[in-house]
């Protein structure tokens, strides 16, 4: 084979029939549809030779969103229902009249109602693929009535439906929609980077078209954001290579060299790397090259001179001085367990002086100092102004989403270690997908359609 010829070869672009199989199968009809990737009516022409599974019939339904069902009549004159009745629920759900004639060929001699045609199949065929139909006809108010399963929740998301589901956290409605590349509906926290990474692998193995021509830009886009707003945390550096070479041009290449503890502040967001490197971020938010100075520092001069700096730094500017030349007492140097105050790091130690005397809080006594408003070394009232300070820097501490304060030796250690941020978080609300709703929707949807009661969806 010459050299133009294999040229000419690389050039043909793929079939169509490959090209909405991988994305029917794969991908997401609905995304294909919307940029065009190929036109609703060369789904419906390959729709008419495919299988009935619940990817194809969500498939079928953006079909009879663009054009109604009782027009789906093929280029032989059959209805498309004729061929493929296991379709007839969605169509019904959009309004078919059952009614219309099962073929506008003239040329036939005898012309039956399209009812004759699909009355068999909806007596023997109903409970499986009327549980699916009803989950992609389903619209977001609604939908949680018909969800038994994680799998029933990603037939939904194919079908660009988004049931609300009590006590269902972000991460595992990321694990769903991931599948069904829904990008605006994505829960940007650090857990979506490994999905996408396993959710890119999968696409190039098994749809290398759909990914390639169509949903690679779409997760360009989104592992960009996740960087630009340090959402990459998590990832280790082998993690990090992968993904470069998956999404060039996106991660700054110097971090790679980094060592491991610079490494992992570098992916923190601002706030949270200004505080774990000793900043004042309760009065100023670092920009991204003063925190690129302290990352340096800490890996020039390494952890132990470092919390000494910070250390340092906590005594000369923690320690207020009044207008006024006065002796200062300083009745507590530690806090309840007995740890130096000036170890912690800024944001996490509250002062105040009443007379002569300076009393010196930590984080890990806000929550009772709340409660019990009263300053535990004297057992004395806390006033009002210093209250309000230890409140406001509590609720930033949970709104940051910080594990509890540590000295900043141990806080950095932790880091390295990968230890600081794997304590558990609680679900408040159990989720509530296991058990499906009463009444018995099969039962329903048997009634609709034995008395034409047909519900017709408006989009």
């Amino acid at each position: 084979m010459s050299s133009s010829e294999t040229i000419l070869i690389e050039q043909n672009p793929p079939c169509i029939e490959e090209k909405i199989y991988q994305t029917v199968i794969f991908g997401s009809v609905f995304l294909a549809l919307e940029n065009g990737f190929f036109t609703y009516e060369e789904l419906f022409e390959w729709l008419q030779n495919a299988g009935s599974e619940d990817k194809t019939l969500i498939a079928y339904k953006f079909i009879c969103m663009k054009k109604h069902p009782n027009e789906h009549y093929m280029s032989n004159g059959d209805h498309f229902l004729v061929l493929q009745p296991e379709y007839t629920p969605i169509a019904i759900g959009f309004g078919l009249d059952i009614n219309i004639p099962e073929s506008i060929n003239k040329d036939l001699e005898t012309i039956l109602p399209l009812s004759t045609k699909i009355s068999y199949y909806l007596d023997n065929n109903l409970e499986y693929i009327f549980h699916q139909s009803l989950i992609i006809l389903s619209q977001d108010l609604n939908a949680s009535e018909y969800i038994q399963s994680l799998d029933d929740l990603e037939i939904c998301y194919r079908a660009r439906v988004f049931p609300y589901i009590r006590g269902l956290s972000g991460d595992e409605i990321n694990k769903e929609l991931i599948k069904s590349d829904w990008f605006e509906k994505f829960r940007y926290n650090e857990k979506l980077i490994h999905y996408i990474l396993d959710r890119v692998e999968f696409l190039k193995k098994e749809a290398p078209i759909y990914y390639k021509d169509l949903a690679f830009s779409k997760y360009y886009k989104v592992v960009e954001k996740l960087y630009k707003e340090k959402k990459l945390f998590e990832l280790e550096k082998d993690k990090l290579l992968c993904l470069k070479s998956h999404f060039p041009n996106i991660i700054d290449e110097k971090i790679l060299d980094y060592s491991p503890l610079a490494y992992k502040i570098s992916l923190l967001e601002d706030d949270i790397a200004g505080y774990v490197l000793g900043f004042p971020i309760q009065n100023m938010i670092p920009n991204n090259i003063q925190i690129q100075e302290a990352i340096h520092l800490l890996m020039e001069i390494g952890i132990d001179a470092y919390s000494k700096r910070i250390k340092d730094y906590v005594k000369s500017t923690y320690t207020p001085s009044l207008l006024f030349s006065t002796e200062i007492n300083y009745p507590n140097s530690t806090d309840v367990i007995l740890e130096d105050i000036d170890n912690y790091l800024p944001f996490d130690i509250v002062s105040f002086q009443i007379g002569t005397h300076m009393y010196r809080f930590t984080r890990s006594e806000y929550k009772q100092l709340i409660s019990t408003k009263k300053n535990h070394w004297t057992n004395d009232w806390l006033p009002p102004s210093v209250l309000s300070t230890i409140k406001t820097r509590y609720e930033a501490s949970k709104d940051m989403g910080l594990p509890k304060c540590y000295p900043v030796k141990e806080t950095l250690e932790k880091i390295e270690k990968n230890e600081y941020f794997k304590e558990e978080e609680i679900s408040e609300e159990p989720s509530s997908i296991a058990e499906p709703s009463e009444p018995n929707h099969l039962l329903i949807l048997r009634g609709i359609l034995e008395n034409g009661n047909f519900r017709v969806l408006q989009y």
